[in-house]
């Protein structure tokens, strides 16, 4: 399985810049740059699309505050305010017990949970209509070990697109490793073969940056 170094030294190669032997960041100027980039892709990959790899239950989700006797609601539209689970990148599911097998249609049309900040303290927490809700979510996994070859790959793609400006200073090549993101993206979404794959954007966000 490849490592977070290994993952690093691919996405170098993809525009043709020199390999690091090491994660270290002092004198390593090229190491400085990706350190600023990687977590941030990571999770913006992560959150893309519902990896079957990084998938997991709530189990029954601690609830924070619910509408009151006199009919005031925790936030305005949604009954219940329940805890956001550690390490959750995207909630992609909120159901009753023993309703994660309704129908995607019926999932997908119900609207039934939203990711906000909890207007007591700001914290992220989850609103939804749903007395004693259940949920699946994405994970913030981190252990290189656990990624499939094809995330593998989008994870350079999107690494190299990300640095490739700041190391290089060529738009040329950042036109190429946005192309080459959103195939490696296209093709992990294919192969995951779980829900909620949208397409990658065709513009990079590095360049509408810009």
């Amino acid at each position: 399985m490849a490592t977070k170094l290994q993952i690093i030294n691919m996405a170098l190669t993809m525009f043709g810049h020199r390999r690091v032997s090491s994660l270290d960041l002092e004198n390593n100027e090229t190491m400085r740059v990706v350190d600023v980039f990687y977590d941030t892709v990571l999770d913006d990959l992560l959150e893309a699309i519902d990896w079957s790899f990084a998938r997991k239950d709530t189990g029954a989700m601690a609830l924070l505050s619910e509408t009151d006797a006199d009919g005031v609601q925790p936030v305005q539209g949604w009954d219940y305010l329940y805890s956001k689970p550690s390490g959750c990148i995207k909630v992609r599911e909120v159901f009753e017990d023993g309703g994660a097998m309704v129908s995607e249609y019926v999932r997908s049309e119900s609207q039934n949970f939203e990711e906000l900040a909890n207007p007591t303290n700001g914290v992220a927490c989850i609103a939804s209509n749903i007395e004693d809700a259940y949920g699946k979510y994405t994970f913030r996994v981190t252990d290189t070990s656990q990624y499939p070859g094809y995330f593998r790959k989008a994870l350079a793609s999107a690494l190299a697109e990300a640095i490739v400006m700041p190391l290089t200073q060529k738009d040329s090549l950042l036109n190429a490793m946005t192309a080459a993101a959103f195939k490696a993206l296209s093709e992990a979404a294919r192969k995951n073969g779980g829900r909620d794959n949208k397409p990658a954007p065709k513009t990079s966000k590095y360049i509408e940056a810009r």
